[in-house]
């Protein structure tokens, strides 16, 4: 052997450089080539490689002598190279990284996977070479196999798993022929030795206690399973071949060290294990013996080894990876417990193996897989674990006692399943012996009871008066959880024997009574349902004891501090079955009528506990309480009694811990759980209030107790958090049962308070929690007034003397104390108005206390600012029902709102108390508003609604919503205003960012999620029916009037009033639809429909009235007055009075009560709704002459409005009832009437403050003097004040004056006022609006051949033009026929239109510039909406396009200031959607109507005197009727310069577009009365 060339081949090996290694190798051990075959182990042959080739070793055909001495030559050439390479290569190969797939951490490159390649070939190369020359080494014979195993334990290690395999097989045949050989034995005994079933022979018979042999045995065996299950063979050849080596290994393990011993046995269990999991994985491709076999022989290894504490997870590891659905699983659990139980028994048979509470624990685990399955499986572990049990009884009883827990377990949940099954768990009988069906086996029983006392005594833990004692403890100070976990050797016994734990005496006893209880509470559950009560039996004895024993053991495990952290983790987790088990065992107690004091005494430990958790303690007040609703249902009175006590002080203990727990080291509550804390106490609150009630009901005797303990309790709890008042509920509670009791007593000096029964509890209450709890009772006695309003009224005056003469007595209260007064007052007015006074002057006494501490910063300026304007407010109230002057009323409402104004809402954000004070004065404010408005005051009521809205923004409610609130009950004017809607109002609310007040569709929007309100108020901001008809074919953009119909109306009204019994809101909601509704009837002359729904809202509104008011009237026998005189009926005596509960709806409580936001209604909007139908029934019955009933209705709503100083509603009564007297001829009281009336609006001047109702009511009462002074002209009668026929004309031209003045100033002042439309701009709306010619407007503007808007041209030419008349008077005007040529009739009224059209001089043309350079400001080309007539007019047609200015009547200006119709007004102002100009022109609407009604007064009066000159002057005044009636230019400038014949033909034609159809009807009658008159006058008979 060339020593250089071995040197470099030893180097190469230890290089990196592994290319053409194998080849270099195999060159220079060329002399072998031989006996060896030198490329079976080549990387690059496609041979099949393994170690027992046949190839190998053929040599040639040789003498044996020649090769014996050629095998020496070799051997000492060639040996020390091949035991030096030997030596490197399982080193150079363990350095090697190796990829994931073979086990290691490395990157896995190719290159480190070729070289390991490379050096395993020469590592089989250099073995084979080893084995050529090893007969000719001396020593031991098997060592070239120690060679060999070290190989195979290379291959297998890089994922070389077949030939692995091979080499490990061919390895162990060999040595067992090389030991057999050179035993010592006879031939017989080899051939025992020699049995190719045993690949490792037993080393007593082969004579050898070698250990290397032992080493290279097991090392080769684990190898040999890495390969089987890292290759994932399905072949169960080799499971079975690693079985028998496991068990032939065996005896060799005795020669190993016991370190080395630990070691491989440790490797031999990790590899059975995982090979374990690979068969459990594919069982179903496994015979079910072999897969067995494998994990019991698995589990026996891990039970052998030092890994036994991993036992429990191995065989729970096997056992899920074991596929569910194979049917072979369930008898292959109950063969591993079997097996595993069977291996507990120590070889000595004395003891148990150390592993015993692992081997318990994989019972446990093993029992929880039994209870899912069948009955089937149940059973036959019940059999396993009692026949065990039996066998372990001399051995260690305390292992064979659980094994039986274990058992009982079984028994009990397959006698439960097979019960089920039958749907027969629990049969009724007399004595109840059948509810222990699951029991009924003594010898189970026995075998239970038995097996607890074995326990208890084992673990020293007895039980004497309720308290568990560990006898050990005081032995031992160790650690509880390892008393007993000794482990000792019983005589010559080599092994260390285990004892049981308490964790596997606690798993055996948790499984146990998990399956008790849910028997307890399925007997339960059939007792309540039965309403039984079953006798005490034995077996209940022995079920109510296990579970006992359960409680005592946990309980006084969870005492102990002296255990390790898992055991504590394991008692962690049984809290819950504890939690449960208690309850279970109480419940159960009750029920069986037992002694159910341990269970009481348990469960009191277990909330007294410091381990105890907020979810424990939560999940056992649910518990106790449905506990003791069950036992009431059946009538177990005193027992639910017990189980509701148990579950309050469960709760005082839940709500002190929480707190507890929030304040740990004196810090703050955190917000997170502040909202939970909250919930709780509320819960707590709530539940204590429920349980009250039930024990009142039972009679109990300590309901007192229950109350003030709970108060105590949660109010201190309650304390730490701002603005909380939850007790309310129970003490609501409280309120309910004292009234039940005391409900008959005369004097409440013997009712019970909670003051004297809170300080007999604790005498050291706190002021402000005492007066909290008060002022709740205060309040829940005022709940419950409604049922109890005797007792309540009496006591709430007691609490209040309290609170105020004990509990808030110093000035820190003040606050509280004037809250109080309020309160006091409150309940003195809802005792009667007799105590109006008494509360007047509890309301002022708060004023007081407010006053002195308003300017001190440390009481909450702002929120005491706002309790003071509170109560100026409901002083107002009370001086309207006090009558005391409308000046006092009117000046503290100016306080209160005074001192709202002065409050800074935006620094005042975060100040609780304020948004507490301001949850409750929106009802206020509703009652101040109504009040106002029933005054006919609008001087205030900007201010309120503002403030409204910014205490609904206060309290996050949307302003669409606050404005709905609003609407709905009709706050946004006054009484018997002509406007639905203060302008003032949209322009304030227009101010808020991103709101359109103006919008017709934003009020549609704010108001459509309530369709009554939106129907009423589509009906109330529409026109009358007769403008529509006419447009026909024009489609309207918006929702508006014209789509809400007479029917539609009645529809949604009727449907409101159908329930029973009426809704208050529904009533007033379907009170203003027949109200409103009847008011359109009546002005399109439909005076019988008008009269039907006048009567319909009257009713629903009289029916509102008895609801809120006592209203009586005592009426006298009518009397005469003949002679013309007189005819009245006496109303000696009339009683009005709110209602004491009504009035005081809208005082402030102590906690709010409803959200601000929702329909608010008050008596004196029900009051005033009232007035306004006995108003508007009263002119409709004198419309049809009825003058009987409208006299009483009109007497009637007089007095009203007079006992409540109601100015406006009183004036509107006393004008009508002299108009009325007029009519009846009784001039007298007629003529004092309207004085009365002409004073009153005098009187009242500072408080109506509408300027347009006061405008209308001075002109109406003028007009109605004057009709007065020309209808005794016409009788020719004379009373004291009678004037002549001039006065009357001089009071009717006065009134008209002072609405043209009116209208001048309102067109002078509105813009400079507000920025906005005023009356002119309404006349001018958008350009853009594009609406058909209208045949009126193209007649007023001297346009002719336009046709009627929507006729055919076919239908235009039908139309009989009228002749022009010229100048003669329209009295004596004759038609003459008409032309049959219309071009001839066009050009000569173009003629005359020409003649007639005014001069223009420097003063018109002035005035016109004028009006062009107001109207031009609006005129703008982005931005202009008030000159529609540029394109209705001058853009319609092409025709029109055409025409020059002169043809509409002027030369160069504007058309805006041509003349428009009402008809196309009101369609134009619809188009724009603007609410202003709706509203402006509904006021323009009733202005006109005053101005015709005069004109036409004028006229009659002038039409009275004879001659020529009154002649003129009425056809002067019925022209001016025609041109206000049909233009909308301001009354003096209107029809300016129209022909008189062109006027007549308007009024003449009928058209379906009036507005004023009544008046022209009017008109059309007094035109023909004077035709008649005069007719009459010239030619008499």
């Amino acid at each position: 052997m060339d020593s250089a060339t071995a040197s470099s081949l030893l180097d190469a090996l230890r290089s990196s450089d592994y290319r053409g290694l194998y080849d270099r190798f195999s060159s220079f051990l060329l002399p072998f080539g031989d006996f060896i075959s030198l490329d079976c182990h080549r990387p690059s042959a496609g041979k099949s490689i393994g170690a027992a080739s046949k190839m190998r070793g053929a040599p040639k055909k040789k003498k044996p002598e020649s090769d014996s001495q050629l095998l020496r030559a070799l051997a000492k050439q060639f040996l020390p190279f091949l035991c030096h390479a030997l030596k490197l290569l399982p080193a150079l190969l363990r350095k090697i990284p190796k990829s994931p797939s073979d086990g290691g951490v490395g990157g896995g490159r190719e290159e480190d996977e070729q070289r390991a390649t490379e050096l395993l070939g020469v590592y089989g190369l250099t073995v084979d070479c080893l084995s050529c020359i090893g007969p000719c080494l001396a020593g031991k014979p098997y060592s070239v196999h120690l060679q060999r195993g070290r190989l195979v334990c290379s291959l297998e290690a890089w994922g070389r798993y077949a030939r692995a395999e091979k080499e490990a097989i061919s390895l162990l045949e060999s040595l067992r022929s090389v030991l057999v050989a050179a035993a010592p034995k006879r031939k017989s005994q080899r051939g025992k030795v020699a049995d190719p079933i045993s690949l490792l022979p037993d080393p007593k018979l082969v004579g050898t206690d070698d250990p290397e042999i032992a080493t290279m045995s097991i090392e080769v065996i684990i190898s040999l399973v890495g390969c089987a299950f890292k290759s994932k063979t399905r072949d169960g050849a080799a499971y079975e071949r690693i079985l028998a080596l496991v068990d032939q290994v065996q005896p060799w393990l005795q020669f190993l060290d016991p370190e080395a011993i630990k070691k491989y046995h440790l490797l031999l269990v990790n590899a059975l294990y995982r090979s374990s999991l690979f068969l459990a994985g594919e069982a179903m491709s496994f015979d079910g013996y072999l897969a067995k076999g494998f994990y019991l022989r698995t589990l026996r290894e891990c039970l052998k080894s030092s890994s036994m504490d991993r036992f429990p997870m191995i065989a729970r590891k096997i056992c899920t990876s074991i596929d569910s659905d194979w049917e072979g699983r369930a008898p292959l659990l109950l063969d591993m417990l079997k097996a595993t139980l069977e291996s507990a028994v120590c070889g000595c048979k004395v003891g148990v193996v150390k592993a015993v509470n692992q081997i318990l624990e994989f019972v446990s685990y093993c029992a929880d897989i039994f209870c899912a399955t069948n009955v089937n499986v149940c059973r036959s572990a019940l059999k396993v674990l009692y026949e065990e049990g039996d066998a372990f009884l001399q051995v260690s009883p305390a292992f064979a006692s659980i094994l039986i827990l274990y058992a009982s377990g079984f028994y009990i949940k397959s006698s439960n399943i097979q019960a089920r099954q039958y749907a027969d768990i629990f049969q009724s009988s007399n004595d109840g012996s059948s509810i222990m069906l699951l029991l009924d086996n003594g010898e189970i029983v026995q075998k239970l009871t038995d097996s607890l006392g074995n326990l208890a005594r084992y673990f020293g833990i007895s039980s004497y008066r309720n308290e568990v004692i560990l006898n050990n403890e005081e032995k031992d100070s160790r650690d509880w959880s390892t008393i007993v976990l000794e482990s000792t050797k019983h005589g010559a016994c080599k092994h260390l024997h285990g004892s049981v734990s308490l964790i596997s005496y606690l798993d055996a006893l948790e499984f146990l009574c998990k399956l008790l209880y849910e028997y307890v509470n399925i007997a339960a559950k059939h007792l309540v349902s039965e309403r039984k009560t079953v006798l005490r039996l034995a077996n209940v004895n022995h079920v109510l004891d296990a579970l006992h024993q359960f409680c005592d053991f946990i309980l006084a495990a969870l005492k102990c501090t002296k255990t390790s952290e898992s055991y504590r983790e394991r008692l962690h987790d049984s809290r819950g079955t504890l939690l449960q088990v208690a309850a279970s065992v109480f419940k159960f107690s009750l029920l069986t009528s037992g002694n159910y004091q341990k269970s009481l005494c348990s469960i009191n430990c277990i909330i007294s506990s410091e381990w105890i958790g907020p979810q424990e303690l939560k999940f056992l007040i649910a518990v106790f309480s449905n506990i003791g609703a069950s036992l009431y249902d059946i009538g177990h009175l005193e027992e639910a009694t017990i189980a509701l006590q148990l579950c309050c002080r469960t709760m005082w203990a839940h709500v002190k811990l929480l707190c507890h727990i929030g304040k740990l080291n004196g810090t703050d509550i955190d917000d997170n759980s502040e909202d939970g804390i909250r919930d709780v106490i509320k819960n707590a609150f709530t539940r204590t209030a429920t349980i009250v009630d039930i024990l009142h009901k039972c009679s109990a005797k300590n309901i007192q107790e229950v109350v003030v303990r709970s108060l105590y309790e949660f109010s201190a709890a309650e304390d730490r958090f701002q603005n909380m008042t939850s007790s309310l509920d129970l003490v609501k509670m409280w309120v309910k049962i004292v009234c039940k009791g005391f409900e008959d007593v005369d004097s409440v000096d013997v009712t019970p308070v909670l003051y004297s029964l809170l300080i007999s509890y604790y005498p050291m209450w706190s002021k402000k929690t005492v007066g909290k709890i008060l002022e709740q009772e205060l309040m829940a006695y005022g709940m419950m007034e409604a049922r109890y309003p005797n007792i309540c009224q009496k006591m709430q005056l007691k609490v209040v003397d309290i609170l105020i003469n004990e509990v808030y007595t110093t000035k820190d209260y003040y606050v509280q104390r004037s809250r109080i007064f309020v309160r006091k007052g409150k309940v003195i007015r809802g005792c009667g108005v007799e105590g109006l006074s008494r509360c007047i002057e509890c309301l002022s006494e708060a004023i007081s206390l407010l006053n002195d501490i308003s300017g001190d910063p440390s009481q909450g300026n702002a929120s005491v600012l706002h309790e003071l304007a509170l109560i100026y407010c409901l002083l107002a109230q009370c001086a309207q029902e006090a009558n005391q002057d409308g000046k006092i009323i009117l000046d503290n409402v100016q306080y209160a709102l005074k001192l709202w104004l002065s409050i800074d809402i935006q620094s005042c954000s975060a100040d609780s108390h304020l948004e507490r004070a301001s949850e409750n004065a929106i009802p206020i404010l509703c009652a101040v508003v109504d009040l106002l408005s029933l005054k006919g005051c609008l001087k205030f009521q900007n201010d309120i609604c503002k403030l409204m809205v910014m205490l609904c923004k206060w309290e996050n409610i949307p302003l669409e919503k606050c404005i709905a609130m609003l609407w709905s009950g009709r706050r946004l004017n006054h009484s018997l205003c002509s406007s639905p809607i203060s302008e003032n109002f949209i322009l304030d609310i227009s101010k808020y960012p991103g709101v359109n007040a103006d919008s017709f569709d934003y009020w549609i929007n704010c108001i459509k999620g309530h369709p009554p309100s939106l129907c009423m108020f589509l009906q109330k901001l529409s026109f009358t029916n007769s403008v529509f008809p006419e447009v026909s074919g024009y489609t309207f953009e918006r929702s508006f009037g014209s789509q809400i119909t007479v029917d539609e109306v009645k529809k949604v009204a009727s449907s409101l009033i159908v329930d029973v019994p009426l809704p208050t809101q529904s009533a007033f909601i379907a009170g203003y639809l027949y109200y409103d509704l009847s008011e359109r009837l009546f002005s399109s002359g439909r005076i019988s429909e008008a009269l039907s729904c006048a009567r319909e809202a009257f009713w629903l509104r009289k029916k509102l009235l008895r609801r809120k008011f006592i209203y009586s009237v005592e009426q006298q026998s009518a009397k005469s007055i003949g002679s013309g005189k007189a005819t009245q009926s006496g109303h000696d005596h009339m009683c009005l009075k709110a209602m004491g509960s009504v009035i005081t709806e809208v005082w402030p409580d102590i906690i709010k009560s409803g959200n601000s936001g929702d329909f608010i209604l008050t008596p004196w909007s029900i009051l005033g709704c009232y007035l306004e139908s006995i108003l508007q029934v009263g002119m409709i019955h004198e419309s049809l002459g009825n003058g009987t009933e409208a006299e009483n209705l009109f007497q009637r709503g007089k007095r009203i409005s007079s006992l409540q100083g109601l100015p406006i509603l009183e004036t509107a009564f006393t004008s009508l009832l002299g108009q009325l007297y007029r009519r009846k001829q009784l001039w007298d009281l007629a003529e004092t009437e309207l004085n009365n009336a002409k004073t009153l609006l005098e009187k009242n001047d500072m408080i109506i403050s509408c300027k347009h109702c006061k405008l209308a009511f001075e002109v109406t009462i003028d007009m109605q003097i004057g009709d007065l002074f020309r209808n005794l002209s016409d009788k020719g009668l004379k009373i004291e004040s009678t004037k002549s026929l001039s006065d009357a004309l001089v009071l009717y031209r006065s009134a008209l004056e002072k609405l043209n003045h009116a209208e001048s100033c309102s067109y002078c002042t509105e813009d400079a006022n507000h920025g906005d439309v005023n009356a002119d701009k309404v006349r001018f709306l958008a350009k853009k609006v594009r609406s058909p010619l209208c045949i009126i407007c193209a007649s007023l503007n001297h346009i002719s051949g336009i046709p009627h808007a929507g006729e055919m041209p076919s239908e235009v030419d039908k139309l009989p033009p009228l002749n022009a008349a010229g100048k003669k008077s329209l009295l004596n005007m004759e038609v003459k026929k008409r032309y049959k040529n219309p071009s001839k009739f066009i050009a000569k009224e173009q003629n005359l239109n020409a003649e007639l059209e005014p001069r223009r001089t420097r003063s018109t043309n002035q005035s016109a510039n004028n009006a062009t350079e107001v109207d031009g400001k609006y005129d703008r080309s982005d931005n202009s909406e008030f000159c529609p007539d540029t394109d209705s007019l001058g853009k319609v047609e092409k025709k029109l396009d055409e025409t020059s200015l002169s043809d509409f009547g002027c030369s160069k200006q504007c058309i805006c200031n041509k003349v428009t119709c009402w008809r196309c007004l009101v369609i134009n102002v619809m188009e724009t959607g603007s609410m202003k100009n709706i509203i402006h022109l509904k006021w323009e609407c009733h202005h006109r109507h005053v101005v015709l009604v005069l004109l036409l007064k004028i006229a009659r009066c002038l039409g009275a005197h004879d001659g020529k000159p009154a002649e003129h002057e009425v056809h002067d005044a019925l022209l001016q009727y025609i041109s206000v009636f049909f233009s909308t230019k301001p009354f003096s400038q209107s029809c300016h310069g129209i022909p008189d014949c062109r006027l007549l033909e308007l009024i003449v034609n009928e058209n379906s577009g009036d507005i004023f159809s009544i008046e022209r009807a009017a008109l059309l009658y007094n035109m023909s009365w004077l035709l008649l008159k005069d007719f009459l006058t010239e030619h008499p008979r």
